[in-house]
């Protein structure tokens, strides 16, 4: 394959904030192909140039270049076992909806899994804010959501931010 071939592939990537404020952009299957930018389009016009002079080293090394990773989308079928109380209740809710337990299901995992990001960022965006009007100030703040375990956040000066995200599952 030639450079263009590979520039034409959609590769995964990713783009977060960092600890100052500016974005980090980097692509996933290429490791150590990273570029930074004051603003989310500043970093994904960088990455862009940066995905580029990877590929021109690799091809020019004889490196072998990853392809992107196969986007496999689960079937969107699962099992779930609940206790026979909760399947009851599940059905009555259902049934006074006039929807079925599948779709009572589909909303409850989707608020679900809205509230966990829409509390994510209320929580970062705060942990930011007070750090900048409170610099001494050590903020903690615990939340039931996510499920993922505890984590920390840096928050400037010095400080951390503490998310208590729920027990390990």
């Amino acid at each position: 394959m030639e450079l263009n071939d590979y520039l034409q592939l959609p590769y995964t990537i990713m783009l977060r904030p960092d600890d100052e404020g500016d974005w980090i952009a980097y692509v996933d299957e290429l490791k150590g192909c990273i570029a930074h930018g004051s603003t989310e389009v500043e970093a994904l016009e960088q990455i862009t140039i940066a995905k580029r002079e990877w590929l021109e080293a690799a091809i020019q090394d004889g490196v072998p270049i990853p392809l992107p990773e196969e986007d496999d989308l689960p079937s969107g079928k699962f099992v779930c076992r609940l206790p026979r109380s909760m399947h009851r209740d599940l059905a009555i809710k259902a049934r006074r909806d006039k929807t079925s337990i599948n779709t009572e299901v589909v909303g409850a995992v989707a608020s679900w899994l809205g509230a966990d990001l829409a509390m994510s960022r209320l929580v970062q965006t705060f942990a930011h804010r007070a750090a900048l009007f409170m610099p001494s100030m050590q903020i903690v703040t615990m939340t039931t959501f996510g499920g993922f375990g505890p984590t920390a956040t840096p928050v400037g000066s010095g400080q951390v931010f503490y998310e208590l995200a729920g027990m390990k599952r």
